[in-house]
């Protein structure tokens, strides 16, 4: 929902992402772990530090699945209703199933222009998950 906070909201979440990234450029400590494989204790502090930012990532998708895709969804469809696009259906007890009764789906990537967007303009789910199987590679 879009409160009179959301702007500033949005303000914040942008300079933590710009602060994140200059970070990345000036505070790479992979090459230094890298140099030292000898030493275990580093070398298990960096990797246990890495998990811990895969697990993050993998809760953050999560998150922006059920918060944020759901929700719009969810909202979307209350949208089609109130216009009256969509009506309930009857269901008929004795119809015979579709499909010989099995179910079935079909996965269809959304469309560019309708995809969910990050404060970024990208992808949000494509992203997401880009994030996070480079942070898997990121093990020393």
């Amino acid at each position: 929902m879009v409160t009179a906070e959301w702007p500033r909201a949005v303000a914040l979440h942008l300079t933590n992402i710009a602060a994140l990234t200059h970070f990345a450029k000036v505070a790479n400590i992979r090459p230094f772990v890298e140099m030292n494989r000898d030493h275990e204790q580093l070398l298990n502090s960096y990797n246990a530090c890495i998990a811990a930012l895969v697990k993050f990532r993998d809760i953050h998708l999560q998150v922006a699945n059920r918060y944020i895709l759901i929700q719009r969804a969810n909202s979307n469809r209350d949208a089609v209703r109130q216009q009256g696009a969509c009506e309930p259906r009857q269901v008929h007890i004795n119809s015979k199933p579709r499909h010989g009764g099995l179910a079935t789906a079909e996965l269809s990537h959304e469309n560019s222009d309708t995809a969910a967007r990050g404060t970024g303009g990208t992808a949000l789910l494509p992203f997401l998950k880009q994030i996070r199987d480079e942070t898997c590679y990121s093990y020393a």
